[in-house]
């Protein structure tokens, strides 16, 4: 299958091959592959949003993702993580889902792990687009084009009035949009992140009681 426009891996029964799409790749045979890394939207999908397959070095990851799209040409996604299933079922077929209860505390871990970052990234996206918004703001007020506000006329007061009324109409909508994906989003994640919290007391509770 090819990923990208200059890459090509292939996935064949004695391990994998990845390489520039113009040549063939060195053969990595399945017990040397580090894990597969697959992202799903539940336990019960078998396909994935994410697949990150870790090769030794000097290879480099080979990452897989479905976007309003797919970055690769070739099986579907269900069969690709089908057939790295059956290769790397000594525990290096690593599932993780964004939503539904953990199979196991390592996948809970990991699903934790991604969301303190996920949610880290779009308190970064919010403090970005106040500052991009405060410049915007900037540009269209031109302050430093401004006279001595004691020298203004009527006219200079009308000008800034309008700008004043265009910067807040602009700003106000862009902010209220992108402010409110941001804060739904950290809200997702909040409530994701209690329900793995939740998973976890309970399945500790569990095992209490099964070693009492």
């Amino acid at each position: 299958m090819r990923c990208g426009l200059r890459s090509r891996v292939e996935l064949t029964a004695e391990g994998v091959r990845a390489g520039l799409a113009d040549r063939e790749g060195e053969l990595i045979a399945w017990p040397d592959v580090v894990r597969a890394e697959v992202v799903r939207a539940n336990h019960d999908r078998p396909d994935f949003v994410t697949l990150t397959l870790h090769l030794p070095a000097p290879a480099g990851p080979i990452r897989l993702f479905r976007r309003q799209g797919q970055n690769w040409q070739g099986p579907d996604a269900e069969v690709i993580a089908h057939y790295l299933r059956r290769h790397l079922d000594d525990g290096r077929f690593e599932v993780t889902a964004l939503r539904g209860p953990p199979a196991d505390a390592a996948e809970a871990d990991r699903r934790l792990a991604r969301l303190d970052r996920d949610e880290r990234q779009y308190r970064l996206i919010g403090r970005f687009s106040a500052w991009a918004l405060a410049a915007l703001a900037l540009m269209i007020l031109e302050p430093w084009d401004w006279r001595n506000p004691m020298n203004w006329g009527p006219a200079d007061w009308v000008e800034l009035a309008f700008k004043l009324g265009a910067a807040a109409i602009v700003i106000g909508l862009q902010g209220a949009m992108i402010l409110g994906v941001v804060y739904f989003h950290i809200r997702d994640i909040r409530r994701r992140r209690e329900e793995v919290f939740a998973w976890r007391a309970q399945h500790k509770a569990v095992c209490r009681l099964t070693t009492q």
